[in-house]
């Protein structure tokens, strides 16, 4: 029968110093011995606390600037022996074997490094070895040994000493061992997710989550749960009640395309609005107000309840632009203090400060399919060749880029319809999400006429996929346009280079296709 076990010894490492001196103060109290190491030592004895070098337990040295210096045949001794057997306890006697009770150890902030730094070197020597081992022994050993992985739990365990005399309860030892094998889990998958991509570019072989794991309040519909696995670190909530499943899925839309315009038209602020999980507005300008105002006029029906997303400080003017309109979200580099002040009278909109200094992931992403998970690399290209097949004129390079980035987040069959206006880029047209690729070149263009587009010559269209058939330049020629932008790869390009020739439309051929389902 499991009972209260005493704690006599303790062993103490920690990463976080956050209270342990406090805690160690009162171990020290009750007369139990305390074990540390290197840099924790080191703050104890500044605070007047005896503690044993663990070099004296291990009978080794730490070496290798401290990548050795837990791991030992003594110390995992100490915790693993088990305390109601005969064979070792007479095998501990032996062996000189003296047992630690008490494990109080955080690990090296590897997710953090990950989040502060790129360089390889300080993110290796970030991936704790000794920590985990010596966490995952004390909870193995649960029935003796007690496991505190966070400082968050330092005031249990000095209640728990205290109403019992010195001695640890079962139930406590338990949860604490529970919480201790689910904090090296989360942590061995996050050095595996990391690692693995900046080691190889190869797709995972099993799928794993690191991060938050917390309950929203419904998924796409009211009757559906949800939950989100990741790190919300990378965003900062200034305003407005959780994101909601539909809210974060067009968030990361809405983010991923303005961050690859950010990335390619250096020069110019860009903002996106996105709408079930659509580009319904975007533009490009040497302006952030300009860029907001061209893209709301892209769609102005479909903008409402949208997600909008801008790569500049959010000011006052914007936020006036805005003030008579409603979206969920906003997404922004800063946000100036007259800006909140004037959304705070706005209580459901939710307002996100997120850094657009951020590389663009090129890890993978995760569908579901019955019986299964389909995983792929996330789509992070675009072409920055223009391969000219037919006409004579040359196209703009940034309308180029402009053309293909606003495809790529579109559904299939995705037309875009791109111009170039006073020095600022915009979306005036698209068609998406149907199986016909012919009826959505005849939806960007009608709605391009929606928003006042008279002479088609200056726009430049641009498919996410090739052309089967002549007809779509057919229909695209009777509308005045003169520039196309396609990946090309059809066993009837031929066929639709020649309609293009006798169109006298410029098109252009990328080589790369964006189906996005």
């Amino acid at each position: 029968m499991e009972s209260n076990w005493p704690v006599k010894r303790a062993l103490v490492s920690v990463s976080d110093k956050e209270r342990i001196v406090e805690l160690c103060k009162f171990l020290e109290k009750i007369g139990v011995e305390i074990i540390s190491t290197g840099g924790t030592r080191d703050v104890l004895t500044k605070n007047g606390i005896v503690s044993l070098d663990i070099t004296s337990i291990t009978g080794s040295p730490e070496a290798f600037n401290g990548r050795m210096k837990s791991l030992s045949f003594n110390i995992s001794s100490a915790l693993l022996f088990r305390r109601d057997c005969p064979r070792d306890l007479s095998m501990a006697k032996e062996l000189d074997i003296e047992a630690i009770d008490l494990v109080i150890c955080n690990l090296y902030p590897f997710l953090e490094t990950v989040q502060r730094t790129s360089d390889l070197d300080s993110i290796v020597e970030n991936i704790d070895i000794g920590g985990p081992t010596m966490l995952r022994a004390a909870a193995k050993n649960y029935k003796w040994v007690t496991t505190i992985c966070s400082p968050d739990d330092y005031d249990s365990l000095i209640e728990n000493l205290t109403s019992n005399e010195g001695t640890i309860d079962s139930t406590f030892r338990k949860n604490m061992a529970a919480k201790a094998f689910q904090h090296t889990s989360r942590y061995e998958i996050a050095v595996s997710e990391h690692m693995g991509k900046l080691l190889t570019d190869r797709l995972p072989s099993e799928l794993y989550f690191s991060g938050e794991n917390m309950n929203l309040r419904y998924g796409e519909n009211a009757h559906q749960s949800a939950r989100f696995l990741g790190d919300k670190s990378r965003w900062e909530t200034l305003q407005g009640k959780e994101l909601s499943y539909n809210n974060i899925l067009d968030a990361d839309a809405a983010y991923k395309c303005c961050l690859e315009l950010t990335y390619e038209l250096k020069n110019k602020y860009s903002c996106t609005i996105i709408k079930h999980s659509n580009p319904c507005g975007v533009a490009s300008s040497e302006d952030g107000l300009d860029a907001i105002t061209r893209a709301w006029n892209g769609d102005k029906i479909s903008a409402f309840g949208s997600i909008l997303c801008i790569n500049d400080l959010f000011t006052l003017e914007m936020a006036n632009f805005l003030s008579d309109k409603f979206v969920e979200v906003i997404i922004a580099k800063d946000f100036s203090a007259q800006a909140l002040e004037l959304l705070s009278k706005k209580k459901n909109i939710r307002v996100l400060k997120r850094d657009f200094n951020e590389e663009l992931s090129r890890d993978y992403s995760v569908r579901d399919v019955l019986g299964g998970l389909l995983i792929q690399k996330r789509d992070c290209e675009y072409s920055n060749t223009i391969s000219k097949v037919s006409g004579d004129q040359d196209i703009d390079r940034d309308l180029f880029i402009f053309g293909q980035i606003t495809a790529k987040y579109l559904m299939s069959n995705a037309i875009s319809l791109v111009q170039s206006d006073k020095g600022a880029l915009e979306l005036v047209g698209a068609g998406m999400g149907n199986p016909n690729r012919f009826v959505s070149i005849s939806q960007a263009v009608t709605k391009a006429k929606e928003n006042g587009v008279s002479d088609f010559s200056k726009c430049l269209l641009t498919s996410d996929a090739f052309f089967p058939f002549k007809d779509s330049i057919e229909f695209i020629s009777q509308t005045g346009l003169r520039n196309i932008v396609q990946p090309g790869g059809s066993i009837r390009d031929e066929e639709v280079i020649s309609a293009s020739k006798k169109a006298n439309i410029n098109m252009y051929f990328t080589g790369m296709r964006h189906f996005r389902h």
